[in-house]
């Protein structure tokens, strides 16, 4: 007969399970925050970094909107944490069919036991009914096999019967807190776990630097209005553009908190010169479209000689 080996126990699979979670949630994390870590590194250059700054938060707020873009995570499902899942479920359920059958095997067994105890109890009831003596029933018609000796072994097999149904049991009581424990078992509840992980750093960014009360609201309006100076965004505004855009942006500028020089008088001057702004931005700025100067000239023929290069060599 088959042995049935000790049931399964939630904790005794705790740290298998908590590595195929662990896999979902990593990968979710390390792609669905690669732009909030770009953005850091972003802004730690040399650069203008007040305009810097606001393709950064496009860049996130976008990533945000789109429920973040996280192509490892799906591979993370697929290979790591759906084969641990179902190798697991897999041996829950071979377990339990292992005591099943042996639950099947010794129901026959008890059956039988229980039959001949009853058949052989029969018996000496209809022999003793019949007989003068109790010695003639026992060396006459009753079997050799002593009643006692069928009653131990149905007591053996109820026994047995009883331990391989409590261990069945305990496995399938096991299989259920397991389940119950862990309800993220197919592949799009997996999914949809590791993108529930990412929840709380949408909340965190909105919270901070989307809602007025935000701590790095300021910040972020702070950012927006310095497009006003950026002549490669305000090269392609339209007259339209400069009151419905440019004027809104003007006005954010008193996030700088600069009171003293940033005032509405600031800013309304700021407005009025808008338009000149951007006619400016639309000039060509080719400088190579800009004749040399004489000085210009000299100047660069000197530094051709001081470095002893040959006749009609130019300097980049």
């Amino acid at each position: 007969m088959m042995e049935v080996s000790s049931p399964l126990t939630v904790e005794g699979k705790s740290s298998f399970l908590a590595m195929a979670m662990a896999t979902v949630e990593m990968a979710a994390i390390s792609e669905g925050l690669k732009t909030f870590v770009e953005g850091c590194y972003t802004l730690e250059g040399d650069s203008p970094l007040i305009l810097t700054g606001l393709s950064v938060f496009r860049r996130t707020e976008s990533q945000i909107e789109s429920n973040f873009d996280t192509p490892g995570l799906e591979k993370a499902v697929d290979n790591a944490a759906v084969t641990m899942l179902d190798a697991l479920e897999k041996e829950w359920v071979e377990k339990s069919s292992a005591a099943q059958i042996l639950v099947n095997e010794i129901n026959p067994v008890v059956a039988a036991a229980k039959a001949n105890v009853d058949s052989l109890a029969q018996e000496k009831a209809a022999v003793t009914s019949n007989s003068c003596s109790r010695s003639d029933v026992w060396q006459s018609e009753l079997p050799k096999q002593p009643l006692q000796m069928l009653s131990r072994s149905l007591r053996e097999a109820k026994a047995k019967e009883k331990d391989i149904t409590n261990k069945l049991k305990e496995i399938q009581k096991s299989f259920k807190e397991w389940k119950s424990k862990y309800p993220s078992r197919t592949r799009a509840d997996l999914y949809d776990h590791g993108k529930s992980v990412l929840g709380p750093s949408e909340e965190y960014y909105k919270k901070l630097f989307n809602e007025e009360d935000g701590d790095c609201y300021d910040i972020r309006q702070m950012v927006e209005a310095t497009q006003i100076f950026n002549p490669i965004f305000l090269k392609d505004m339209s007259d339209t553009y400069v009151c419905t855009v440019l004027y809104n942006l003007a006005d954010k500028l008193k996030y700088v908190h600069y009171n003293k020089t940033i005032t509405d008088q600031l800013l309304d001057n700021v407005k009025k010169e808008m338009p000149k702004f951007v006619k400016e931005a639309k000039r060509d700025h080719d400088l190579d479209c800009i004749p040399a100067s004489k000085r210009y000239k000299t100047q660069l023929q000197e530094r051709i000689k001081k470095k002893n290069l040959p006749e009609g060599s130019t300097l980049d």
